[in-house]
């Protein structure tokens, strides 16, 4: 699902554990600047305040319109870029409006600057076609539930194989050295800085990681591009009906290019929670409120 090489990936707890495997294992320095957007999940906001406050680092946020066009969406980051900048951090697929970002853009402007780009895949994994060597992205975070059909308590991460030495765990576990001698002997052990093993901070669920590996299979049975095109083509269906609702403003691009199967809407007059318990009352259909914009937003995947 990602087009990643398997010593490149590590099983996680979930897309967040993931994102925060990398930010907690960077070195940071002072006056680093990690680069993000008003559009994001709290599990890209909240990190990174985080590490910008523990290392005297800056979150600078750039200010994107849910309907501003790839173009200007660039144009937006080139200009918030600036020295400093340490990391592009966005999500590929904005939960609260459902714009899918032009990540290998970012990516290639982030390398431009010497910047480094992480991408959640909340809403990615099992819903769109990845090739993570392909665009050059440099760490990838995806859960194992949501569009892969899984369950909650796991995920998974990409770190570009020339990235991992640079990554330090922070939290490790036997897998985290390698024993070349006797056990107990100095000397006997050297530090595991290039294996994504040295992540592995002890034992997860077995029965969670075999529902991953057999949730995943059976995605790519179907295939993703498969899977895409087809929530495209029902995203696109969905819009253009909502469109003609004189009360409702769609919030997702109307481009397929730049969307996928997340549909974000506001009903004018009526608070999102209220439309979302309306639409369950009505036809027990399940949209969800995203808080993110005031509350005055319902999704639906």
């Amino acid at each position: 699902m990602l087009g990643a090489d398997v010593d490149e990936t590590l099983v996680t707890r979930n897309t967040t554990e993931g994102l925060n495997i990398v930010l907690s294992g960077l070195d940071w320095k002072e006056g680093d600047e990690i680069l993000t957007c008003n559009l994001e999940h709290g599990s890209v906001l909240s990190p990174s305040w985080h590490v910008a406050h523990r290392y005297g680092g800056k979150v600078q946020v750039v200010n994107l319109d849910p309907h501003d066009s790839y173009d200007a969406i660039l144009s937006k980051f080139e200009a918030a870029l600036t020295p400093r900048t340490r990391m592009i951090f966005v999500s590929h697929l904005e939960y609260s409006t459902g714009l899918r970002m032009p990540a290998a853009e970012l990516c290639r402007l982030a390398h431009g600057n010497g910047a480094e780009i992480m991408l959640d895949g909340a809403q990615t994994g099992g819903h769109i076609a990845l090739d993570v060597h392909r665009d050059g992205f440099d760490y990838y975070s995806i859960p194992g539930q949501k569009w892969v059909l899984g369950y909650e308590g796991v995920g998974a991460l990409y770190i570009r194989r020339d990235l991992i030495d640079s990554v330090h765990p922070a939290h490790t576990g036997g897998r985290a050295v390698i024993q070349e001698g006797e056990p107990g002997e100095p000397g006997s052990y050297r530090l595991n800085t290039s294996s994504m093993d040295k992540f592995l901070g002890g034992s997860g669920s077995v029965p969670l990681q075999a529902a991953f590996v057999e949730a995943a299979r059976f995605i790519e049975s179907i295939g993703v591009a498969q899977i895409e095109a087809r929530n495209v083509s029902l995203a696109a269906r969905f819009k253009a009906q909502l469109a003609e609702i004189s009360a409702v403003n769609v919030l997702s691009p109307s481009a397929d290019s730049a969307s996928a199967g997340l549909v974000a809407f506001q009903v004018a007059g009526q608070s999102a929670d209220s439309v979302v318990a309306r639409i369950w009352q009505d036809h027990r259909i399940v949209v969800r409120q995203v808080d993110r914009l005031a509350a005055a937003v319902a999704e639906l995947a």
